[in-house]
């Protein structure tokens, strides 16, 4: 299922997205978002608003935690992490929650806070979605992998057809000490130990933001802007994140709950060069 330690973006389905494509925040510090593990949600009333908890211990590896066959097996330990939902005013609407576009016109605003954190104990894929993308070892010789952590803030804002998402990510690596990127025992501890900055070069640690604004009018077209910032933790050339700012424009069109046709222009702009595109996309859902 989609995760709920991810950002709220990532939570919802791919044909409920607001633009063509994922933010570069989903995309850049998730695959999927897909876990296999186990989930728990409830709710809670408390003097401040409604209170949703939520829980989750999964593999560790994303969806696929068994790999291809007996020779693939798993690697790590599970990830631990959870959710914490505050709606202030109430809830949205009925099947209002489940997009950032505010479809239904909320009358009053409704905002939802979340705090989302995930610990994954022993990783061995860049955002933690996968196993045996690369292998360290510890100073027997043996596998050994860092810890990597992950914490969400979002916030999302509806009303009278207008929305707002506002989302931030900071992700960092733990229990790097006396970690070898080559086998300390063939290769010498000297020649193998880690350096803590390039960890950067096997997991996707550092900050970014994302922001996305919309307003969908009684026509069912809607008009989008987003901006996303990412700062990697370390400033070297082999970081998997890059330092990079990213805007984008769209215009989506729903013909109904399950067709729509959108419209989007994006540039990312990274320090060396610059990545601009536009690109058409109907979707038909069922």
């Amino acid at each position: 299922m989609l995760s709920f330690t991810n950002n709220r973006e990532l939570m919802f389905r791919e044909d409920k997205i607001q633009m063509n494509d994922r933010s570069m925040l989903s995309s850049t510090f998730s695959n999927t978002g897909r876990e296999f593990g186990f989930f728990i949600k409830t709710k809670l009333k408390s003097p401040i608003g409604l209170l949703v908890p939520m829980f989750a211990l999964s593999s560790g590896d994303g969806i696929n935690s068994f790999g291809n066959d007996s020779r693939d097996p798993d690697r790590g330990s599970f990830k631990f992490g959870g959710r914490l939902d505050l709606y202030p005013f109430g809830m949205f609407a009925e099947n209002n929650d489940n997009s950032t576009v505010d479809f239904f016109g909320e009358n009053e605003l409704k905002v939802v806070f979340g705090l989302a954190a995930s610990l994954n104990d022993g990783a061995s894929n860049e955002v933690g979605e996968g196993h045996a993308d690369f292998v360290l070892y510890d100073n027997l010789g043996l596998e050994d992998f860092p810890d990597f952590n992950q914490i969400y803030f979002d916030a999302l804002l509806k009303y009278k057809r207008a929305s707002l998402l506002i989302e931030y990510v900071d992700s960092y690596a733990s229990d790097i000490d006396e970690i070898y990127t080559l086998n300390p025992i063939e290769n010498g501890i000297s020649n193998a130990i880690l350096n803590p900055s390039e960890i950067s070069k096997f997991l996707v640690i550092g900050d970014q933001l994302n922001i996305q604004l919309g307003y969908l009018s009684k026509s069912m077209v809607s008009f989008d802007l987003r901006y996303g910032k990412a700062i990697p933790e370390f400033l070297v050339e082999n970081s998997i994140l890059k330092k990079f700012e990213n805007y984008s424009l769209g215009i989506s069109k729903y013909i109904n709950k399950n067709v729509k046709i959108q419209a989007l222009y994006n540039s990312n702009k990274f320090e060396l060069n610059e990545d601009n595109y536009a690109e058409l996309l109907i979707q038909v859902s069922f």
